[in-house]
C-alpha cells in the first residue's frame, strides 16, 4: 500500500511505501532536491537534537582532545610561526583560492574617519613608501625606459609637441586619437650617449626633452620610421652619435643613413 508525502524541499507530492518512510525523518522526493536542502541546513542535525548544555560539552570535549594532540599553541610558539610566515610568497591557485572564500564573507562598513583617513593618504606623495620600501620592490626589474615613459616629464613632452603640430600627424595630415609622439633620435641611444643611470639622471638631461627631437605621427606612419620596433635594429645599429639642429633635423656624424622618410624618396629619386 501507497502513502501520499510531501517533500520538505520543494512541496510536491509523492506516493510511497510504508517501508520507506520513517519517524521523525524527512523526506525528499530525489537526490537533487536532498543536496540543495543540505547546503541551505548543514548545522540541521546538531541544531536538531543536541542543547546548549551539550554543545558546550562537545566543545569543551574537543577543545581538550586538540590540546592533548599540540593542536593548540602557546603564544610564543604562534609568534615564531607568524615570523616565519611573514616573507613566504603564495601560489596562484592559493591565491585564487583566499579570493573566493572572502568574498562570501562580510565585511562591516566603514567609518567616516576611517573613509577620511583613506581619502587623505592618496592625495599626498609618500616616499616612505617608494622604491626599496615599497613592498611591491622586486629589485628594481622595471627598464629604465619604462620609467622614462611613465614620468611626468615624458608627459609634459608628449603634449608639448601635440599642441606644436596642433595634434596632427606631419607625414600624412590625419588627426584624431590615434596619435604617437615618434623620437628622432631614439631614447635608448640617449641614455647611452649621455650615459644616463637612473631617473635623477634622466631628468636632468636636456636632450631628452628636447622638442625639436619629437615629431607627431599616426601609428600607420609611426610603424614606418627606421627606430620603431624591430627596424631599429636594423638601421641604427652601429649608429652612436647625433645632433639635433634648430630646424628639428637630425644630422648623423656616421655616413650612410638616411634619418626620415622624405629623405628616403629623394635619395630615390
Amino acid at each position: 500500500m501507497k502513502y501520499e508525502v510531501k517533500c520538505s524541499f520543494c512541496g510536491k507530492h509523492k506516493f510511497v511505501y510504508a517501508y520507506q518512510l520513517k519517524e521523525d525523518k524527512l523526506f525528499f522526493c530525489n537526490n537533487s532536491c536532498h543536496g540543495k536542502w543540505r547546503i541551505g541546513n548543514r548545522n540541521y542535525n546538531f541544531e536538531k537534537h543536541f542543547s546548549e548544555k551539550t554543545k558546550k560539552k562537545i566543545s569543551n570535549s574537543r577543545y581538550e582532545f586538540k590540546k592533548k594532540l599540540g593542536y593548540i599553541n602557546s603564544p610564543e610558539t604562534r609568534k615564531k610561526i607568524s615570523n616565519a610566515l611573514k616573507g613566504r610568497i603564495l601560489s596562484k591557485e592559493h591565491i585564487k583560492h583566499i579570493s573566493k572564500s572572502n568574498k562570501s564573507k562580510k565585511k562591516p562598513p566603514f567609518t567616516e574617519e576611517h573613509k577620511r583617513k583613506l581619502s587623505e593618504s592618496g592625495k599626498y606623495p609618500r616616499p616612505w613608501l617608494r622604491g626599496k620600501n615599497s613592498n611591491f620592490w622586486k629589485g628594481g626589474k622595471t627598464k629604465l625606459i619604462k620609467l622614462i615613459k611613465a614620468s611626468y616629464n615624458y608627459k609634459k613632452w608628449r603634449n608639448d609637441i601635440f599642441i606644436r603640430d596642433i595634434f596632427t600627424c606631419q607625414e600624412c595630415g590625419k588627426g584624431g586619437n590615434n596619435l604617437q609622439p615618434h623620437h628622432k633620435i631614439p631614447i635608448s641611444i640617449i641614455i647611452k650617449d649621455n650615459s644616463i643611470e637612473n631617473m635623477d639622471d634622466a631628468r636632468k638631461c636636456e636632450e631628452l626633452w628636447n622638442i625639436n627631437n619629437g615629431i607627431t605621427l599616426c601609428k600607420t606612419c609611426h610603424k614606418k620610421t627606421d627606430s620603431y620596433g624591430f627596424n631599429f635594429f636594423k638601421h641604427y645599429k652601429d649608429r652612436i652619435l647625433y645632433d639635433v639642429s634648430d630646424n628639428g633635423c637630425v644630422q648623423s656624424k656616421t655616413k650612410g643613413i638616411q634619418n626620415s622618410s622624405k629623405d628616403k624618396k629623394e635619395a630615390s629619386k
